[in-house]
């Protein structure tokens, strides 16, 4: 069987190219010549905008994909109620692995068909649903003939994927606030209003937030807005709607503050009065994370009121 190397770009695409590659085979052990006869299987490769469930009930995830092939009676109008004849409806659970093979990258999605002989024009359709029933994403209708059908028994036609569900209609999203500035470990929250044509705020949208380094901050859950920081630095962060160009974003600067001095060295030293300690006082400045945090200027003093000197009484 062949399986399409199409790939989608999940969540900067409102529509993608997606691969079918329809295998052949020929009944009785016959070589497939024109086939006239016999099955086709058909491997419906599907970029990371069809990934399977994950958790967080936003409504926008994939539970059971559908493909539909017809036969296409070419002698009517393309409108007419008879021009398209269902030879298979195959529906599968996103999690049934005994047909869907998925990776990181894609799934790959098999079905058979009976082949309806030599001049047969195919259409396939197809779509992605999510628990409610509810079509997130549509496959554009792609059609193929038999005589395209190699004497290998394959033959490959290309198709569009668009995002069908909610929020699809988005044109604008503000994230709120536009920037946050934190301290190593500190959470952040930021909320998104999505808005279609018009200024028309869209109430339920599934939006999924992505941070550009997430070394510097990340979000604990992509389908919420809350924020955690990591290292010192600065990052965007977005806030999109899977399967459209769509995005808002905001940034996220993290510094680390001093939040403690500690003795580091030098403590406990007993010496004569009015001479040098025989080893400097080191101490150490640390932010809220226990991170060190460089470039401080600590000022020294003596604590007892019988005499002594600290020198420099300031140090960077």
């Amino acid at each position: 069987m062949m399986t399409p190397a199409a790939r989608l770009g999940a969540f900067t695409r409102a529509a993608a190219l997606m691969t079918f590659a329809v295998v052949a085979i020929a009944s009785c052990g016959r070589e497939p010549t024109g086939v006239a006869s016999g099955h086709g299987m058909a491997a419906l490769d599907v970029g990371p905008l069809f990934q399977a469930t994950q958790s967080g009930g936003s409504g926008d995830e994939v539970t059971r994909l559908t493909v539909t092939i017809y036969l296409v009676n070419t002698a009517v109008a393309a409108n007419a109620p008879n021009r398209l004849r269902e030879i298979r409806v195959f529906n599968v659970s996103a999690d049934d692995e005994s047909r869907l093979t998925e990776t990181d990258d894609n799934v790959t999605f098999k079905v058979e068909f009976p082949l309806q002989g030599e001049n047969a024009v195919y259409e396939v359709r197809g779509g992605a649903y999510n628990a409610a029933g509810l079509l997130l994403f549509d496959v554009t209708p792609v059609q193929f003939t038999a005589k395209q059908v190699s004497s290998a028994g394959a033959v490959t036609v290309n198709s569009t994927v668009t995002y069908v569900g909610p929020g699809s209609n988005a044109v604008r999203i503000v994230v709120t606030p536009g920037s946050l500035a934190l301290e190593p470990t500190q959470q952040g929250l930021f909320t998104a209003t999505v808005f279609a044509a018009n200024d028309v705020v869209i109430p339920v949208a599934p939006v999924r937030w992505h941070s550009q380094n997430g070394g510097v901050a990340f979000f604990t859950d992509e389908r919420n807005g809350t924020i955690r920081a990591g290292q010192p630095g600065t990052t965007q962060v977005f806030a999109t709607i899977e399967g459209l160009a769509v995005q808002g974003s905001a940034t996220v600067t993290v510094t680390r503050n001093p939040a403690s001095v500690s003795l580091a060295s030098g403590g406990n030293q007993n010496g004569t009065a009015g001479e040098q300690l025989p080893q400097p006082v080191r101490v150490r400045v640390v932010g809220i994370d226990n991170g060190p945090v460089p470039g401080v200027t600590v000022n020294f003093a003596p604590q007892t009121s019988s005499g002594g000197s600290v020198s420099p009484r300031a140090f960077t």
